[in-house]
């Protein structure tokens, strides 16, 4: 576990205990690769151990709830968005690196929610739109020739 996970303070409310993968169309050509996350034929495989803040806004009350945005109700002993705010806080924490559009992000986001029925799917997916990170992400049209990493140990390529 991250050090000081779960205390007052700290943005991160979740870490992975296991390793999580997904698939999905809208992968579908991208490659990235670092030490937290691999994306490649179309599924996207982030380690265990890497923590991020649930849906947004949230912050801690004197360490005893959050007050913010629900992740909603438990789905098989998780909060409803748990996966979907996982991979999307993964797609814009390197959207500089990774080779994906804002919109292929929200709909990856909303594409989990509905996939464990979340309500307010569509709602979330809107907020995200309407509140979420905008610049650093690859523009609508620009998939050609990717350039050279971006960074120490992170390997992009384009198929």
């Amino acid at each position: 576990m991250p050090k000081n996970f779960g205390m007052p303070g700290n943005a991160w409310r979740y870490a992975l205990r296991s390793d999580y993968g997904y698939c999905s169309p809208l992968l579908d050509g991208i490659e990235f690769e670092n030490e937290w996350v691999t994306i490649r034929e179309s599924a996207i495989r982030i380690r265990a151990g890497y923590a991020w803040d649930g849906c947004s806004p949230c912050i801690s009350v004197l360490g005893l709830f959050y007050l913010g945005t629900p992740d909603g109700a438990q789905h098989l002993g998780l909060p409803a968005t748990y996966h979907a705010s996982l991979v999307h806080d993964v797609l814009c924490q390197w959207r500089a690196d990774i080779p994906v559009t804002r919109a292929q992000s929200i709909a990856i986001f909303r594409q989990l929610l509905k996939e464990v029925r979340f309500p307010l799917a569509g709602l979330y997916a809107g907020a995200v739109f309407l509140f979420g990170p905008r610049r650093d992400f690859m523009r609508p049209g620009a998939r050609a020739a990717v350039a050279a990493p971006h960074s120490p140990g992170v390997t992009l390529k384009r198929r």
